[in-house]
């Protein structure tokens, strides 16, 4: 089965968007319990970060993070594509 790696690029970008946003939202409405999560995740004490919650880190991150997820799921969709359509192996290559 061939994968489309346009579509599913732009499924992995939307969803990307989408939990980009929530996750920026809920830093912005309760920053003290992000940064505890942050920190549990991480497994220690980040004591002096701040979060940085402007326009512009918004803009910015939300085109990172699409086009890196976008770009990420289509590589790999186009890679599998290859690999599924790779000749089958014909046994008669010298081993080393």
């Amino acid at each position: 089965m061939a994968l489309q790696p346009k579509r599913l690029a732009l499924a992995a970008a939307t969803t990307a968007i989408i939990l980009y946003m929530l996750c920026w939202h809920f830093m912005a409405l309760a920053p003290e319990l992000s940064l505890q999560l942050t920190e549990d995740m991480f497994h220690g004490s980040l004591g002096a970060m701040t979060w940085r919650m402007d326009e512009r880190s918004h803009l910015v991150g939300t085109v990172l993070r699409e086009a890196l997820a976008g770009l990420s799921v289509w590589m790999g969709a186009a890679l599998y594509n290859g690999f599924e359509t790779s000749p089958p192996e014909t046994g008669d290559e010298t081993t080393m």
